[in-house]
């Protein structure tokens, strides 16, 4: 074959590849137009082809329609509570709990899956935090004027993991003392110390606050009169 009859052979095949692929993108565009195209001569449009696609629905991985609904309602239930404040995974398991799982023993285990289900779906899509949670606790009982001791007291029933309690509280670098003084002057003003009993009294009342020792006895000290 000589140099110009190979080239006159790619020129063809170049245009025949051309115009194939200009009719596949015509018949594409068609379909998508609500037109009917052949495919090995078969009419047929997009939407057919869609209607006749699997069509998939959320009920199908659960064991039964009851289950569904069960996870719809606690995830629901959940949404409605977290809208009203921040609640820990395990506030929220409990009163979901005492809420849906009402039934005999052998459905009891699933049904509290279905809800850490729920749970864990609210958590992956941002809506449930135990960060936040441990975050918005701390700051509304700072607030309040309480130290990190009775902060994190409090906190332990909540079912928060003790390691992010500490690491958000190390975190947020918070000056103790100045919520210790700002609680201590809120409940004796400027008020001085004459005896050890009182002393001992106003160390009793910030200790139950949750202020630390380190912190109460330097404050304490500065009105100190014995």
């Amino acid at each position: 074959m000589t140099e110009k009859a190979a080239e006159e052979l790619l020129d063809e095949h170049a245009i025949a590849v051309f115009h194939r692929a200009k009719a596949v993108k015509d018949m594409v565009s068609s379909a998508f137009a609500g037109e009917t195209i052949s495919g090995d001569g078969v009419p047929v449009t997009v939407a057919a082809l869609t209607e006749t696609a699997p069509q998939f629905h959320p009920s199908e991985s659960f064991e039964d329609e009851q289950s569904y609904e069960l996870y719809k309602q606690a995830k629901n239930a959940a949404m409605d509570l977290l809208a009203r404040r921040e609640y820990s995974f395990g506030e929220l398991t409990e009163r979901l709990k005492k809420r849906f799982v009402k039934c005999d023993e052998e459905q009891r285990s699933s049904h509290h899956q279905l809800i850490l289900s729920a749970l864990q779906s609210l958590q992956q899509d941002g809506l449930q935090s135990d960060r936040r949670f441990v975050e918005s606790y701390i700051h509304s009982r700072i607030n309040r004027n309480h130290g990190w001791r009775r902060i994190q007291q409090d906190l332990y029933p909540k079912r928060v993991s003790s390691y992010l309690i500490e690491e958000v509280l190390q975190e947020l670098d918070i000056d103790w003392f100045s919520i210790a003084a700002e609680c201590y002057q809120r409940k004796y003003a400027e008020s001085v110390i004459a005896d050890a009993k009182e002393y001992t009294k106003r160390a009793r009342f910030m200790a139950y606050r949750g202020h630390d020792a380190s912190v109460v006895n330097e404050l304490l000290t500065a009105y100190k009169r014995f």
